[in-house]
């Protein structure tokens, strides 16, 4: 999938979102979701660039499950494996292929192995062994993480990473083994916020 100047670009599906209600029974969400989804091909857009979503918005129901994107990734900003932008769980999933992330010009260039952007996601169980590389012209912020290339801690419930893990290498910008870059406000304390088990 080639589209070097378009937003929510996937090499899937450039754009997800579950509008399922959120319900929850003893405090665990219902296992209603995406399952067994992948994509093999390069792609490449210029905002919110995955290998199998260009952006998945679903912070507080579904997940993303057994999923897999396998080619190479590259964008402006918010590039990922998997995801260029996720707000949302995703569970015993992986990317392989390389990402780079060039930079919106005055803004930023944000690339991670698996996502690219983070806000309000629950990360379990998954893996990105890509490469990854974020540049910028000019001026803006450059993140650049094996697994998320910057997360950002919002005033949103179930914000965790959890038995994941990056191998690839990570080049330029704040550069990050697991993490390129953490932002924003701590969550309230009866919030879950952590990386806990992981491995880079």
């Amino acid at each position: 999938m080639t589209a070097p100047n378009s937003t929510n670009v996937g090499g899937l599906v450039g754009f997800v979102e579950n509008t399922a209600d959120a319900q929850m029974i003893y405090g665990n969400y219902l296992p209603w979701g995406l399952y067994w989804d992948y994509a093999t091909g390069s792609v490449t857009g210029k905002l919110a660039v995955g290998g199998l979503f260009g952006q998945y918005v679903n912070p507080f129901s579904d997940y993303l499950s057994a999923s897999f994107a396998t080619g190479a990734v590259s964008g402006g900003d918010a590039v990922g494996g998997l995801i260029g932008i996720a707000l949302g769980h995703i569970e015993q999933s992986y990317a392989t292929g390389s990402v780079s992330a060039t930079g919106v010009k005055s803004y930023a260039a944000r690339a991670g192995g698996l996502v690219g952007y983070s806000s309000s996601t629950l990360i379990l169980n998954s893996y990105a062994t890509g490469d990854v590389t974020a540049t910028i012209s000019g001026k803006g912020s450059v993140y650049a993480g094996g697994l998320v290339g910057q997360l950002e801690a919002a005033n949103l419930p179930l914000q965790q990473i959890d038995t994941s893990y990056a191998s690839g290498l990570v080049n330029n910008g704040s550069g990050g083994g697991l993490i390129g870059g953490a932002s924003g406000s701590l969550p309230p304390s009866d919030t879950v916020w952590g990386v806990w088990n992981n491995q880079n």
